[in-house]
């Protein structure tokens, strides 16, 4: 008799051992997934990786993941057009980024995103109310408008700048040209592309320095790039540039050319010659 309940009573004993460890693992196991899913949000809300933040939410997305969040397919969704929306600000497309945002808008159901939502945003509205500003000043001096706004992406407030820039060489155009066609009619085409370019040097030099990305996105260095020598090509009708950093991958050869409609361009060197920017020729 005692055997028999000795023996009932080690197989209850086993089976609670068993059941408390399947519920640890289990349990942990969920806590883990959970845990995992707070940190891809907050790379995402709070360090604005979007990148990795939609990486590490796409990893959820199987049977124990869809088990513990219900919504991981809607939230890679908005992760993607988050990062879309970073990217498009980034390359100064702010029109891109609004439509990303108002997919954002539509997909969303609670406020796992708010705080990068809101982050996006704001730069866009920023950039929108110093756009307006620029246009209605009265004054070319726009430093005390953008010191107004704070902008996540400097490529905005470059663009400003540059837009500023545009709207300043419509203004002074009429006075500019009536003092420069004289004095361009006595240069010659490679002084006329010289002094182009040095008019717009700064200019240039904003834009490449813009246009200047590695592959995942991150902007060069802006004080480790430099113009290491500008020279004409062997026909004099346009100037190489050679952008040197001290990360390799920043290097690029840029070319500057007068075209016969009246402006300048600013292209890649490359068998595609993508262009960068285009200046109205001021000589």
């Amino acid at each position: 008799m005692n055997k028999k309940l000795i023996a009932i009573l080690s197989s209850i004993i086993v089976l609670l051992l068993l059941a408390s460890g399947l519920y640890y693992f289990f349990g942990s196991s969920n806590s883990s997934i959970k845990e995992e899913h707070t940190k891809y949000l907050a790379l995402i809300n709070d360090s604005h990786d979007f990148k990795g933040g939609l990486a590490g939410l796409e990893t959820l997305d199987n049977d124990k993941g869809q088990e513990a969040f219900k919504n991981i397919k809607t939230e890679i969704k908005i992760a993607k057009e988050l990062k879309n929306a970073d990217s498009s600000l980034d390359n100064k497309d702010v029109d891109a980024a609004k439509k990303s945002l108002e997919k954002v808008d539509s997909l969303t159901t609670d406020n796992s995103f708010d705080k990068a939502i809101e982050w996006l945003k704001e730069d866009v509205t920023n950039y929108e109310k110093a756009l307006k500003e620029i246009k209605e000043a009265k004054s070319d001096d726009i430093n005390s408008i953008l010191d107004k706004y704070k902008f996540k992406h400097n490529a905005l407030k470059s663009e400003l700048s540059n837009k500023n820039i545009k709207q300043t060489e419509v203004k002074d155009t009429s006075e500019q040209s009536a003092e420069n066609k004289n004095t361009s009619s006595s240069l010659s085409f490679a002084e006329r592309v010289g002094k182009n370019y040095e008019y717009y040097a700064d200019t240039i030099r904003n834009d490449v320095l813009a246009k200047s990305k590695r592959p995942d996105g991150i902007e060069a260095p802006t004080d480790g790039i430099d113009v290491s020598y500008r020279t004409f090509d062997k026909y004099n009708n346009l100037i190489m540039l050679n952008y040197t950093a001290r990360d390799p991958q920043y290097n690029a050869i840029i070319l500057f050319k007068l075209n016969n409609d009246g402006t300048c361009s600013l292209v890649e060197y490359g068998s595609l010659q993508r262009t960068i920017a285009t200046y109205k020729a001021i000589y």
